[in-house]
């Protein structure tokens, strides 16, 4: 099946969006778990469940650093031709396919530690 530079283009910034709203959501919790432990850790005063809530507020601050590093989107190619824009789109599937296929060592295993709580 061959598309057109403009079908490429609006599956491309569709994909793009996806990404978008995907990465605000995970932000959004983040915020929130970094907000709620801080607090806990803070207030908290039995040693044990305030190191589960240091180590849930570095997981959770770590998660968040490697989706931004690892899941943003990158620039559309300006001047995208046929084989640019496929290339582009390709490239973009497969990035955030290995990002999901290794989501356990970035994503779960740095939020082990601080499960506790």
């Amino acid at each position: 099946m061959r598309f057109s530079v403009n079908e490429i283009r609006r599956k491309a910034d569709t994909f793009r969006s996806r990404i978008r709203r995907r990465n605000i959501r995970e932000y959004l919790g983040a915020a929130f778990v970094v907000l709620f432990s801080s607090w806990n850790v803070v207030t908290v005063t039995s040693p044990i469940p305030r190191i589960s809530f240091a180590l849930m507020l570095a997981g959770t601050l770590y998660v968040a650093y490697r989706l931004y590093e690892m899941g943003s989107n990158r620039e559309t190619p300006a001047s995208m031709g046929y084989a640019t824009g496929l290339n582009y789109y390709r490239s973009e599937l497969e990035r955030q396919r290995d990002l999901l296929r290794r989501a356990w060592s970035w994503y779960l295993a740095p939020l082990i530690p601080g499960s506790r709580c």
